[in-house]
């Protein structure tokens, strides 16, 4: 349709004056050629709006319920401006939390799932579901005594939502307790992170069965209730990816899927990829290395009320999916950060322009410094370069230099930060690396001595003994004494001195 409006408008043009040219420019392949055009024109065009100097199209406003009345208007061909049918929200909308039904959550027992609790109550909830493998810990009864205190109905089941008897006996005793279920929001889940080599199919069906059986069986047991809303607590990870978390960014992928199937069948559904929370969820229990090397990746961390918030806006949307990823521009835009993330390649500049933008020239790359570094200093800085590139895996800084003869694991190094150490290493020295590198050589020092003789061929440097004169003359003839003695005499001397010092 939109090549004949093209042929009939040149027709037209052809006709009303020979010396008129129409040409047809389309944004959208402009946008993607020249965004920062774009953006020019954009900020251009709002300027002149805030000035006066531009004023909107007119708009002819319809209801949803007058569509038809919208649709025949359009077809008179006398308006000017913009038709818009617009879909009303207000007291009419049913409201999403309900003092006379109940809700439930899984994972409802650990600190996410009390967050969502804690919201629900504030949000005129008074039955509450939730369900843990677990029985709860001291602070979830804290937690929970608060809830009832409020005066809140708490029903703290145990059982597994992966297992569909255990669901159905749960909901089956909720029945016969509280009111009618209205919403649900599926937070459990769990992580067995590990690179790929290293993953086996129980290890996935450990991540994937609180998340898809468990999202299926809530599905499944739900569909013919007049739910309010059907929430399931995705991850960036299905998104974005995530080194380690095969397993877990496809078990969130089934649930991204499950919204979109239930939406289609006419059932409330919304998945929610969900950066790190702070304080609560799993990624409150990593280590401060990971969460320094998580935010200088520039991925901040989601504080509880402002997830509750954006949780709460989502469902008033009616989102089917949604990712709440709190993103710091400036960490993500700079020139030295890894390869872009596909979600995120529109959004994020390239390392050129981020460059020009600071107007900072790049330095040069460690292997120009290197190739213009004299042979015998070349060994000294590659080891500079190694023991830098474990700090910024490990989150250090330069004044937390780790001991080069201590073993990676040693010193904090797990399986996916040494996936991570070989590819910054596979990347500035511009050669391609053993994924195992740093299981086949554990320590700074023999890394650093397998990358110079196997990898950049460094030269190397002879050490020659101390002259004699060196050596003084009691130290020499106790050399002569112990050059003289058998292997057996010498082992027998040593195992009778360790006996005597009680060893």
């Amino acid at each position: 349709r939109h090549g004949l409006h093209v042929v009939v408008v040149l027709q037209r043009v052809d006709q009303l004056q020979h010396s008129i040219a129409y040409f047809v420019l389309y944004l959208g392949e402009i946008l993607e050629k020249d965004p920062l055009l774009i953006r020019a024109m954009l900020l251009d065009l709002l300027a002149d709006f805030e000035s006066g100097a531009l004023k909107p199209l007119p708009q002819q406003v319809f209801p949803l319920e007058q569509a038809v009345d919208a649709f025949r208007f359009m077809a008179q061909a006398k308006h000017t401006g913009k038709i818009v049918i617009t879909q009303q929200r207000g007291a009419q909308s049913p409201a999403p939390v309900r003092a006379g039904a109940s809700y439930l959550i899984t994972g409802g027992l650990g600190g996410l799932g009390l967050v969502c609790a804690n919201w629900l109550a504030e949000q005129g909830a008074r039955h509450l579901i939730l369900l843990g493998r677990s029985k709860p810990s001291a602070a979830a009864n804290e937690a929970l005594e608060k809830l009832r205190a409020s005066g809140v109905n708490v029903y703290a089941a145990q059982g597994d939502v992966s297992k569909k008897a255990d669901l159905e006996r749960i909901l089956a005793q909720a029945a016969e307790r509280m009111p009618p279920l209205r919403g649900l929001i599926h937070a459990a889940g769990v992580l067995d992170d590990g690179i790929l080599l290293e993953q086996s199919w129980p290890r996935f069906e450990t991540v994937m069965a609180p998340k898809v059986d468990g999202a299926w069986n809530l599905h499944a047991l739900t569909a013919h209730l007049p739910l309010d809303f059907f929430i399931l607590f995705s991850a960036g990870a299905s998104l974005m990816g995530s080194p380690g978390q095969g397993n877990y960014a496809a078990a969130n992928a089934f649930m991204d899927g499950l919204a979109h199937y239930r939406r289609a069948a006419g059932l409330p559904a919304l998945a929610i990829n969900w950066g790190a929370w702070a304080d609560v969820g799993m990624a409150s229990r990593l280590d401060s290395h990971a969460q320094r090397r998580w935010s200088a990746q520039g991925m901040d961390l989601i504080k509880p009320a402002d997830g509750m918030r954006a949780m709460q806006r989502l469902i008033e949307m009616q989102a089917v999916q949604a990712a709440v990823l709190p993103i710091n521009w400036q960490k993500i835009n700079r020139p030295q950060d890894e390869p872009v993330r596909p979600l995120l390649r529109r959004l994020v500049k390239t390392g050129a322009q981020a460059a020009e933008t600071a107007q900072t020239p790049h330095g040069p790359t460690f292997m120009e410094q290197f190739n213009q570094t004299p042979p015998e200093e070349q060994r000294s800085l590659l080891f500079q370069h190694v023991t830098a590139e474990v700090n910024k895996v490990l989150g250090l800084d330069a004044s937390h230099t780790p001991n080069p003869r201590h073993g990676f694991t040693d010193i904090g190094l797990d399986s996916l930060m040494a996936v991570e150490l070989s590819n910054r290493l596979q990347k500035s020295l511009e050669r391609s690396l053993p994924s195992t590198l740093t299981f086949e050589y554990p320590t700074i020092e023999t890394l650093t001595n397998y990358l110079a003789a196997e990898v950049l061929s460094v030269p190397a440097v002879e050490t020659q003994p101390a002259p004699a004169a060196d050596i003084d003359q009691q130290t020499r003839a106790l050399l002569d004494e112990v050059g003289g003695i058998s292997d057996d005499d010498l082992e027998d001397a040593i195992l009778k001195e360790l006996k005597d010092a009680g060893y």
